[in-house]
């Protein structure tokens, strides 16, 4: 099975910067005039309703939406409306596929979505029933973890709580259990344990204290903050701990980094720009802590990475420099020319940032096309590549630029890889932990599985681009995007250009550890490239390495990768 990376990724949660008219807010502004829309419709039929849990034995065909346990109540209200046309619902169907571009969205199917807005933890769920042309919207929300029950058109109230074995173990019984359920997992399913130079049980002995001290305190973050930690050790990108920081705020200024300085970014606060902080300022110091110091003593440490260029990107470019708990400020120092500029902010929460749509496509000189993939998660990918793909067929080139993709759907990215040659495309080999305790009876080395390389058909039924192609990827080309760069050198298509890549990829295997605490993400499979190149902890050199800098970033010169694989094309 092709890997799925989620958004969620511990404390680095690698989110692209967003545009204005794509900010959370407005999405929810949106939905919400939808939902009154509805509710003020003439017939329209209210319940309230409330559900919990996550047992699939007490919930009658299972769970639409349930996160971890389902803990809490997801409570709101339902509306039905009757006599509503297929053409009518049919706009409810595109109303989602469209906001989709911003938000995460499931589409069941077409006549059912749901989108969840992750920082109010608020669900909107639509489903027509064409059989008694019969529309239902629900808004929910939930202090906890959302549970949605697949009969929720129909099902006022639902408890589905499971038997909880350690409902009367102490906070100390179950922060220690965490940290057993970590130490245990790695153990099991990490394909990388050969390379792990550190001592993994004495690491486990060495946060018994500290984490059973935290509990006891009731300091339920820093006890996810000491398992974040330890996971980190392992020198992996898709080994995590996450799920214990819902107070992480951001500041609404993200930074960039550039021949080694820090600059910001996108100035998204307009108290911060009352303070005079402009996009290209360099980031002098945080907190009274150099930035650099700051970045790499207070961010770093809790970011789980493969390579040095991959726990750079994460630290200094994006969010995650200035993200800090609700209500704490943000003391910052900015150079502007020759003079020091000081300024602060204090996240209330409200800020979060959002990813651009996936696919964005323009023309550059000489009839060559740049194709932007800012990540491959969206729900509706291969609908965006679609809809700009007859543009690409006219170019005489194309450069696809993969910097700052941090993955999603490795499926996606075989789809446009389809549509770039006419022959059989290979992909590379991979291995996973296996276990027999037969074997350990008798003091044999363990199995490794050894899992062959797929192959994927060309499509033949629609022109193939077959024309010159480059690709640009940074240290922010993580995951399935380094699949797809993997794949695309496998087939001898074109040249990389830029820096190497974030070297990371693997498909985990998630471990509730404390429930509604901490979870963890541990990476059960080693891949390597078509051509059997070990990739992962060294990342994809490029065939032509060169960066931006920050004239080619802040100013008018040009972008010197982008004119590097032009040169390439001509």
């Amino acid at each position: 099975m092709r890997k799925i990376i989620t958004a969620i990724m511990g404390a680095a949660l690698p989110f692209a910067i967003a545009a204005q008219e794509a900010d959370i807010n407005a999405i929810t502004v949106r939905l919400d005039s939808l939902y009154n829309a509805v509710l003020t419709a003439p017939g329209a039929e209210t319940c309230k309703v409330r559900y919990t849990g996550s047992d699939g034995a007490k919930a009658p065909g299972g769970f639409l939406w349930q996160r971890g346990l389902g803990k809490g109540w997801t409570q709101g209200l339902r509306i039905s409306l009757p006599d509503v046309s297929q053409n009518k619902a049919a706009e409810f169907d595109n109303f989602f596929q469209e906001i989709g571009r911003d938000n995460f969205v499931i589409r069941y199917n077409d006549h059912c979505s749901a989108t969840l807005i992750e920082p109010l933890n608020t669900i909107y769920v639509y489903d027509y029933d064409s059989a008694d042309s019969r529309l239902s919207f629900m808004k929910a929300t939930t202090t906890g973890e959302i549970c949605v029950p697949k009969v929720w058109t129909h099902c006022d109230s639902l408890d589905a709580t499971i038997h909880d074995p350690l409902a009367f173990a102490s906070r100390r019984d179950l922060a220690l259990l965490g940290l057993s359920r970590l130490w245990s997992g790695v153990r099991r399913n990490f394909a990388f344990m050969k390379r792990v130079r550190l001592d993994w049980d004495s690491l486990y002995v060495a946060n018994m204290e500290p984490v059973a001290d935290a509990a006891h305190n009731g300091d339920d973050e820093r006890v996810g903050e000491l398992l974040q930690l330890m996971a980190a050790r392992l020198g992996d990108g898709h080994t995590f701990v996450y799920g214990y920081d819902r107070n992480k705020c951001y500041t609404p200024l993200s930074t960039v980094i550039l021949d080694g300085r820090v600059y910001a970014d996108e100035v998204l606060s307009p108290a911060l720009e009352e303070q005079g902080i402009k996009h290209g300022m360099e980031l002098v110091s945080v907190n009274g802590i150099p930035v650099a110091e700051y970045g790499y003593t207070h961010v770093m440490p809790y970011i789980s990475s493969s390579t040095p260029q991959w726990s750079e990107h994460t630290a200094f470019n994006g969010y995650n420099l200035l993200a800090t708990k609700k209500g704490e400020t943000m003391r910052m120092t900015f150079r502007d020319g020759k003079t020091n500029l000081d300024a602060e902010y204090t996240p209330d929460g409200k800020f979060w940032p959002s990813s651009p749509r996936a696919i964005e496509f323009s023309l550059l000189k000489d009839k060559v096309g740049l194709l932007r993939i800012n990540n491959f998660m969206d729900a509706d990918f291969c609908q965006q590549f679609d809809n700009i793909y007859s543009s690409i067929l006219k170019t005489r080139a194309l450069i696809i630029d993969l910097r700052g993709n941090e993955g999603g759907n490795s499926g996606n990215g075989d789809y446009i890889l389809r549509h770039l040659t006419s022959d059989t495309i290979k992909t590379g080999q991979w291995t996973s932990p296996a276990y027999i305790p037969a074997f350990a009876s008798w003091g044999m080395d363990q199995p490794v599985h050894q899992g062959a390389g797929n192959t994927l058909p060309p499509f033949t039924d629609r022109p193939v681009f077959d024309r010159p192609a480059a690709i640009l990827v940074d240290g922010g080309t993580f995951s399935a995007a380094e699949d797809f760069t993997a794949a695309f050198r496998g087939m001898g298509r074109g040249m990389i250009v830029g820096t190497p890549t974030a070297g990371s990829t693997g498909n985990g295997v998630q471990i509730v550890l404390i429930p509604g605490v901490a979870y963890a993400n541990i990476c059960s499979k080693h891949d390597v490239a078509p051509d059997g190149t070990e990739f992962v902890g060294t990342g994809i050199k490029p065939d032509i390495e060169i960066r931006e800098n920050y004239d080619s970033y802040f100013g008018t010169a040009g972008s010197p990768v982008i004119k590097a694989a032009l040169r390439l094309l001509k």
